[in-house]
């Protein structure tokens, strides 16, 4: 399967070009489908400065297609689940403006703490704060809900088994993790 814009049929001169390792200063020839590509002169894997990952950012089946996202990406898809789930928070919450409003301010203490917290996952952080008030809020199982509505959005699977530990209270060794702390901080009136 090819993206639009990817057929090589209609490509022109500039589709092949050449790039400088950044690690080595070896030239690496790219095609312009070519995600990333592995320097032969040092092992360091490059990804493809000219090509546009922007749809990666929003298509479920973005990882099997480029294969290992560039962390940009992944923190664009991480911020697409953190919008969609605060929509779908606000769908089912309804007329709950209590609810709605307690969710957004818990949700920017929890972002603001994760970007003072090295070594947290902000999206980790503030998908439990939705899930935790939806939870309380509409009545149900935190960690059931947020399989439901990750799976619904596409979540990796990875994700979605570290939100539904951290919202079962399971950190690493039975013990409170940095992440459970700083969402416990972020509910904290």
């Amino acid at each position: 399967m090819q993206c639009p814009g990817q057929d090589s049929r209609f490509w022109d001169g500039a589709a092949v070009f050449e790039y400088k390792c950044p690690k080595c200063g070896h030239m690496l020839e790219f095609f312009k489908d070519d995600s990333k590509r592995r320097c032969k002169n040092c092992g360091n894997e490059v990804f493809n400065p000219r090509m546009d990952f922007g749809c990666a950012a929003y298509c479920p089946y973005a990882e099997q297609c480029l294969g290992q996202l560039p962390p940009e990406l992944l923190a664009k898809k991480q911020e697409k689940l953190i919008t969609d789930t605060g929509a779908e928070l606000k769908r089912r919450l309804k007329d709950d403006f209590k609810a709605i409003g307690r969710a957004g301010r818990a949700a920017r203490r929890a972002a603001e703490l994760a970007a003072e917290n090295e070594g947290s996952n902000k999206a980790v952080i503030v998908l439990s704060v939705y899930f935790m008030i939806l939870a309380e809020a509409a009545g149900g199982n935190a960690a059931e809900l947020s399989q439901s509505i990750m799976t619904h959005f596409g979540a990796n699977e990875g994700l979605k088994d570290e939100i539904r530990a951290l919202l079962e209270h399971q950190g690493p060794d039975g013990d409170e993790d940095l992440n459970l702390s700083l969402v416990r901080q972020a509910l904290a009136p």
